[in-house]
């Protein structure tokens, strides 16, 4: 099931985590990240944050194309390998 959680280290942040589909090509993904950006903006998240792994280069696309771009590891998750970060909200660096 899908979960988002506040970055402890990172005030006003918010970490996507979890979020696993097998429905590739239908839009799904898309609107999932909609809805949870959506979510986000209205909870005052100035950025959202997510980590994959480098061999999933389809997703990583996906995220670099809904403007994620690539950022320091911010979690101690020990299979990811990418990190990526969005801003979403007004202030914050």
């Amino acid at each position: 099931m899908p979960r988002a959680k506040a970055l402890a280290k990172t005030p006003s942040s918010n970490d996507s985590g979890g979020a696993y589909c097998e429905a590739r090509g239908q839009g799904i993904a898309g609107l999932f990240l909609a809805a949870l950006e959506r979510y986000a903006i209205a909870a005052a998240y100035k950025w959202l944050y997510l980590d994959s792994k480098d061999d999933l280069a389809a997703a990583i696309r996906f995220y670099e194309k809904q403007g994620y771009r690539y950022c320091e590891r911010y979690n101690d998750n020990p299979q990811a390998t990418i990190f990526m970060r969005k801003r979403i909200g007004p202030g914050g660096r």
